[in-house]
């Protein structure tokens, strides 16, 4: 009878075991899906804002920082009341989170506070309602410990962008926790997952017609 009950709970710890592992596998996958997701939605978006980014006279009105990217695009939303149908684009890099804002031009901020030629400018005007499309963000590592790295036309890198000579392409890259990591407050090096995506620019050179 003793041997009979030794050899069921031995069974019993067996099964919990492995239920246990099972379970904690399904959830790794599941987190990692969840990554998965969020990163394509950060970078289908970024992607489609960059696309639309406008061309400017004297100066690209385009500014990139190795932790912020702002640049003037169009809205593709109607604009009343004559107001311009261009709008800044923010992301950034702020407590391990990638943001994203966007400040549109209105009847009481146009024209006379909308310059993009001031340097002043970009920075007063990223702050407008920022979403948090991307959490847990970390070095991806100690070569690239910024997300934003630029790419110029002559294929050097560089981590701030020049108002007469905007990048020929962007590369994104960073390390991102799940969010059962970021939940319990301390993230383990080995469960970081490294990402990275180049995005190619479609921003010409600045002129003076």
């Amino acid at each position: 009878m003793l041997v009979a009950t030794a050899v069921f709970a031995l069974m019993i710890v067996m099964l919990l075991q492995l239920t246990d592992g099972l379970m904690t596998n399904a959830n790794r996958i599941d987190e990692n899906l969840q990554v998965d997701q969020d990163v394509r939605v950060l970078f289908d978006l970024m992607r489609r804002d960059l696309a639309q980014a406008r061309i400017g006279t004297n100066q690209n009105q385009f500014y990139g920082t190795p932790t912020r990217l702002s640049f003037v695009s169009s809205t593709p939303r109607l604009k009343t009341n004559y107001v311009s149908d261009q709008r800044l684009v923010t992301y950034y890099l702020s407590n391990n989170a990638i943001w994203r804002a966007v400040v549109e031009p209105t009847v009481n901020n146009y024209p006379a506070p909308w310059n993009p030629l001031l340097p002043e400018w970009w920075t007063n005007n990223v702050t407008a309602e920022p979403e948090a499309l991307l959490e847990g963000v970390y070095a991806y590592d100690s070569q690239y410990p910024n997300p934003f790295v630029y790419i110029l036309r002559d294929g050097s890198l560089r981590s701030n962008t020049a108002a007469t000579d905007p990048p020929s392409g962007l590369t994104v890259g960073f390390s991102i926790a799940g969010r059962r990591a970021i939940a319990r407050g301390s993230v383990p090096t080995n469960q970081l997952k490294k990402i990275k995506y180049d995005i190619e620019l479609n921003i010409p050179p600045a002129f003076n017609p």
